[in-house]
């Protein structure tokens, strides 16, 4: 096949992979994959016709590697073992899992950073425009959902359901399901535009100001988790005295201003972070208690004996656990299993103690020695394990992506100067 064939398939499963966060919220019509997995697997599988594609798995991510083989194993050898375990839904869970690290793994080398880059920074601007065209016609008595009417969600709520839900609440998530999802992929955009030598200073305002109005709490923690690690991050490269205590007011300044600006809204968030109530519904004012979301896994695996404290029971075995015991169903406060705990609780729920083990040291081999623009992404993305289910999502897929090429530049600029070195001596 031709060179210039091969270029517009990488160029295509770059695409898919910008719109990846996008194509998920809808259902291919094959039970279990999302239209966003099935524009990537087809475009894959058009890639490895080709001649002369080789696989490998980055250093950095072995650990990785090894948490998915140990999952896929211990869910495998727990539906041998307990008869308490539907294994239909396990089977099923596990596949999504088995396609989601196979996806991932494709991603280093079929993606190619100089156009993911500008696909996604173009897309970034479409959603945040539909956003403020939500929120002022909200301001003027018309309420827009951007979910597409007639294409099935993934996550097989019935769309009209959805879309009615969305046209009533008072939270906005332009194109995407949820706020905490339009937040998380924002978050991505952003980042990447803050550490350009040319900054795009109107656009990384416009992106932060829009995550804050989306009321989602999750969309607070990461407007504040970025602007301290690049506070931190400027003020180690300002010498001069003076200039360190202008950036600090300037800083401060600017923080004051958009607490008192948007104070309704920040109130809001908090509300429902500090209220402990069992009674939450998506359609309340508040939504359901963040503080319930945060916590109420641990009282599951505070259960567990010894041994399945430390290995877990494999992926899946959630939803049966709490069918086996009806005195935490009271914790389910949601609507579905699958945001019953947060990330880090699951790794804990399914794989033990031994898999977050791994998924720890996934996160040091990525983040040390890496850019700051990697390390930034790779801090709101462990940060948002403690209150969110962001690991094997988009956020997580797309934050690894680019933990891996930042280092990876790091490494070939590395050669490239000691190669220098050897030639001038």
């Amino acid at each position: 096949m031709s060179r210039e064939f091969r270029i517009n398939s990488f160029k295509l499963f770059s695409l898919f992979f910008a719109l990846f966060p996008l194509l998920g919220i809808y259902a291919s019509g094959i039970q279990g994959v999302s239209l966003g997995d099935f524009c990537l697997l087809i475009t894959a599988i058009l890639i490895m016709t080709q001649k002369g594609i080789l696989f490998t798995i980055p250093q950095i991510y072995k650990p990785l590697y090894l948490y998915a083989c140990y999952g896929f194993l211990i869910t495998i050898v727990s539906i041998g073992i307990y008869s308490w375990l539907d294994v239909y839904s396990v089977l099923y869970e596990l596949a999504g899992k088995c396609l989601y690290y196979i996806l991932l793994f494709l991603s280093f080398h079929f993606v190619r950073r100089h156009f993911f880059d500008y696909y996604l920074l173009r897309i970034s601007d479409v959603v945040v425009l539909f956003f403020f065209v939500q929120y002022v016609g909200s301001l003027l008595g018309i309420h827009l959902s951007g979910i597409i009417p007639l294409l099935p969600l993934s996550n097989e709520v019935d769309t009209t359901f959805f879309i009615q839900h969305q046209l009533e609440s008072i939270r906005f998530s332009s194109l995407f399901c949820e706020p905490s999802h339009y937040a998380q992929f924002l978050c991505i955009p952003t980042i990447l535009l803050l550490y350009q030598e040319k900054k795009a200073k109107l656009r990384i305002l416009m992106y932060s100001i829009s995550m804050l109005l989306s009321q989602s709490a999750n969309g607070f923690a990461i407007v504040v988790i970025i602007g301290l690690y690049y506070f931190i991050f400027y003020l180690r490269n300002i010498v001069s005295l003076k200039r360190r205590i202008l950036f600090i007011f300037s800083f401060l300044l600017v923080g004051v201003c958009l607490f008192i600006y948007l104070n309704e809204v920040i109130g809001k968030v908090l509300i429902r972070f500090s209220e402990i109530s069992f009674e939450g519904s998506p359609g309340s004012i508040n939504g359901n208690s963040s503080f319930i979301r945060v916590l109420r896994g641990y009282i599951l695996f505070d259960e567990y004996d010894w041994l399945h404290k430390l290995l877990g029971y494999g992926w899946g075995s959630i939803g049966c656990y709490v069918k086996m015991h009806p005195e935490t169903a009271y914790l389910d406060v949601t609507s579905s299993l699958p945001t019953y705990v947060n990330s880090l609780q699951y790794m804990l729920l399914s794989t033990g103690v031994l898999g977050l083990i791994m998924i720890l040291f996934t996160f040091y081999k990525m983040y040390s020695k890496n850019t700051d623009t990697a390390k930034n992404m790779l801090l709101v993305l462990f940060i948002l394990l403690f209150s969110s289910d962001v690991f094997g999502g988009y956020l997580a897929m797309i934050t690894f992506y680019i933990a891996y090429t930042e280092k990876r530049q790091i490494e070939f600029r590395l050669k490239k100067n000691v190669l220098g070195y050897i030639l001038v001596n």
